[in-house]
């Protein structure tokens, strides 16, 4: 009777160490992901706590970065961060004004353009009379989005890719330089509508006809 009781305690015993080891194993995995390694099929935890720290915001490439969306080479938002669309923006501008192409901030052409941003260009591939209207992302059926992907902002405008392609760098009287990003459904042929911050700004503008340079 002795010996039965004795097994007996030790199954109990067995059963509540498996218990134990159950519920702390199931606490560990909450703190880690599991994945399937697709080249050898084992099961890879991985930490689920470690954070990617933010980047640092440099403020001298924000400038830079103004200052190419000022003159046309740069679509995007001013982020003071070097991604590739800035770096490909740099290397555009440095070509175009014969600078080493770095890729990286560079005073001299922050310097150029600076000057590039006060003056009306005098070399362009094609000049075009347009006829311009307005348009912001509060519209009716527009978007934050350009066709391009791009936060929709002033100095990104809409044309017919068919008279000038997107991607093309432009200088359009009255509104500056800017970049051909986007597209509509009324932009057809010789017409353009030009981005703006607010409705306000927008509706001032109107309507009306605008030279457009082409750069290139």
């Amino acid at each position: 009777m002795q010996s039965k009781w004795s097994a007996w305690n030790i199954w109990i015993f067995i059963i509540c160490l498996i218990m134990i080891c159950t519920t702390a194993e199931a606490a560990t995995s909450e703190k880690s992901t599991v994945s399937l390694s697709k080249t050898s099929g084992t099961v890879v935890k991985v930490s689920s706590d470690k954070k990617t720290p933010p980047k640092a915001v440099d403020t001298k490439l924000k400038r830079l970065q103004q200052l190419l969306a000022d003159t046309g080479f740069y679509p995007g938002e001013m982020s003071g961060v070097l991604a590739s669309s800035t770096k490909d923006a740099i290397v555009r501008a440095q070509r175009m004004f014969k600078l080493e192409q770095t890729g990286k901030y560079d005073q001299k052409l922050v310097d150029v353009l600076a000057r590039e941003a006060r003056i009306r260009p005098n070399k362009y591939r094609k000049k075009l009379s347009m006829q311009a209207t307005a348009y912001t992302s509060q519209d009716p059926g527009c978007g934050n989005l350009t066709k391009r992907e791009h936060l929709l902002r002033r100095g990104l405008v809409a044309v017919d890719p068919k008279v000038i392609p997107l991607g093309s760098r432009l200088y359009i009287e009255g509104y500056g330089y800017a970049i051909a990003d986007d597209i509509g459904s009324a932009i057809k042929g010789t017409k353009i509508d030009l981005a703006y911050e607010s409705r306000s700004e927008a509706f001032n503008f109107g309507r009306k006809m605008v030279t457009v340079f082409v750069l290139d």
